[in-house]
Formats: C-alpha cells, sequence, structure tokens
C-alpha cells in the first residue's frame, strides 16, 4: 500500500471510530448577523501538510490541518469588483455520517459523508475589512453540516450489504473523491446578480433536506440568510434543492411542503413563492380529498 493510502486508511478508521451524531437538523428561525474582522484576510491557500500537524498516531483529526481550515471558496465578480467568498471551519470539524450503518438514514441524507462543527462564511474585498457570517444558528443544534465528499449509487448498494450481512464502504477510495463544492451562485431572488447560494440546513424523513438561500442582494449588501420582503429575518426555507432551482428558472415557483399522505397527513400545504428582488411567500392549505 502506498504512503498516501496508508495515510487515507489511518485516517478513515479513526473516522468510523468517532462515529456519526444522528440527530436531525432543521432551519433555525432565527437570523445570525453578519460582522466585520478587524482586518482583511488574504485568499485561502492549501491547508497545512499533516507533517507540520500533531504527530498521526496521536490525533489524525487534528493532523489533517492546523488553525482555520477553508472548506470551499469561489470568486465573484460584482461591480468590476472580483470579491473571495469562502467557507471557514473556525476548528477542526468532526466526521459526520461516515458509516454504511449511517449512510442510509433520513439525518444523513444530503450530508453523508460529512463534517460538523463550526463554519463562517467570509466575503473578502480588496481593500475592506472581511466579512463573516457565522452559520451555526441557521441548524438546529447550532453545529453547521455540511457533505465532504459525495455519495455514488455503489456507496449505497454497498452500505446494504448482501445475505443479511453488515454493509462495506471503500472509505479510503471515498477521500480519495473531489470535495463537494458548496458555492455555486445563482440569481435566486431575481434581482439581476447571481450573488447567493443554496445551503442545506436539516434532513428530515421521506426525503425532506431543508435548504435555504446564503449571500447578498440589492436591498441587503452585507452577508445574510434570505427571508421574505414581510419578514425579512426569518431564512425562507424550501423542502429541498430541487425547489429552488424551479425558482432560479423563473420567478414564481409553487412548492408543495406537504402531501396527502406524508406521514398520514390529512392536509397538504402548497407555498406560493415569488422572486423580484425579494422574496414573497404565501401558504394554502386544502384537506385531502376536496
Amino acid at each position: 500500500m502506498s504512503q498516501k493510502h496508508a495515510f487515507a486508511a489511518l485516517i478513515l478508521a479513526t473516522f468510523a471510530a468517532l462515529g456519526c451524531d444522528n440527530k436531525s437538523s432543521g432551519g433555525a428561525s432565527a437570523q445570525p448577523s453578519a460582522t466585520t474582522a478587524p482586518t482583511p484576510s488574504t485568499a485561502p491557500s492549501a491547508a497545512p501538510s499533516a507533517s507540520a500537524a500533531a504527530p498521526v498516531d496521536k490525533d489524525p483529526i487534528n493532523a489533517l490541518s492546523l488553525g482555520t481550515i477553508f472548506r470551499d471558496d469561489e470568486d465573484l465578480m460584482l461591480d468590476n469588483v472580483k470579491e473571495n467568498w469562502r467557507l471557514e471551519w473556525t476548528k477542526a470539524p468532526i466526521p459526520y455520517c461516515m458509516s454504511a450503518e449511517q449512510l442510509l438514514t433520513c439525518p444523513c441524507d444530503g450530508f453523508a459523508f460529512g463534517e460538523k462543527g463550526s463554519m463562517d462564511l467570509v466575503r473578502t474585498i480588496p481593500g475592506k475589512p472581511d466579512e463573516r457570517l457565522h452559520l451555526d444558528s441557521l441548524f438546529s443544534d447550532h453545529d453547521t453540516l455540511m457533505q465532504r465528499w459525495p455519495v455514488t449509487k455503489a456507496d449505497r448498494d454497498g452500505a446494504i450489504g448482501g445475505d443479511g450481512g453488515a454493509g462495506k464502504l471503500d472509505m479510503v477510495g471515498i477521500s480519495m473523491r473531489p470535495v463537494t463544492s458548496i458555492i455555486k451562485f445563482g440569481d435566486f431572488d431575481h434581482d439581476g446578480r447571481a450573488s447567493e447560494f443554496l445551503l442545506q440546513v436539516g434532513a428530515f424523513p421521506c426525503g425532506h433536506t431543508p435548504t435555504i438561500v446564503v449571500g447578498i442582494s440589492k436591498d441587503n449588501p452585507k452577508l445574510h440568510a434570505f427571508g421574505t420582503k414581510e419578514t425579512p429575518n426569518e431564512p425562507v426555507t424550501l423542502d429541498n434543492r430541487a425547489d429552488w432551482e424551479k425558482l432560479l428558472k423563473k420567478p414564481q415557483a409553487d412548492i408543495t411542503t406537504i402531501a396527502c399522505g406524508d406521514h398520514g397527513a390529512t392536509d397538504s400545504t402548497i407555498m406560493h413563492v415569488t422572486a423580484d428582488g425579494n422574496f414573497h411567500v404565501t401558504t394554502d392549505t386544502k384537506h385531502c380529498g376536496m
């Protein structure tokens, strides 16, 4: 086995030993505030090598990085100025939903194979102090959850196992995959600028993966989670990413949030969402069978 694969195998063995917190997470109603750092920081660089960290046999998780950890970053041209947006773990995160037993459970939907911890969204504009939005309060347990490596059909098939036996995952191979990109800009509010992205904030039974929009708008040029014009401090939460993709294509979408029969529901609920630079939401509830 090569030194690279041996190191990955050791790290991932530790992931499995640490396990996963299977508490489900949902979007919070409280709006986190954006703050500014006292001094601007430089664009993100590669994480320090494992050799510069604590000995692997003592703390392999900590050995992955030292200090602030850059999770994802993208550049954005806005008003002829190139900004850099990035996601930073404020300390080393812990593994989340890394085992075969956890992969197929509802709390891991969209978060496996992932990480859990405390995270900031950081916006860097040349010549200005960094702007930060702390993301943890958008999650119900006040910890940010984020997928690190994508899940494939082969992973799910392997997790099921055969003849009643326990499933298996090729964690070394999984760790070699490209890291999942989170910051994917789009003009979800239809203000003419693609300056926001989607953030999944929970996972519940039957494919409910509540997702919000985070970024800036013409009406609110500071980092924030998007609410409606009428209730700006309450993030608009749609059931999954696909619902927001409908709104991205056209500025009005009808989203079924509760369908007849969903967990025995006797009423259906539909959200009518309109985007005109701000979001506007109305809700209709109908008794099933009517």
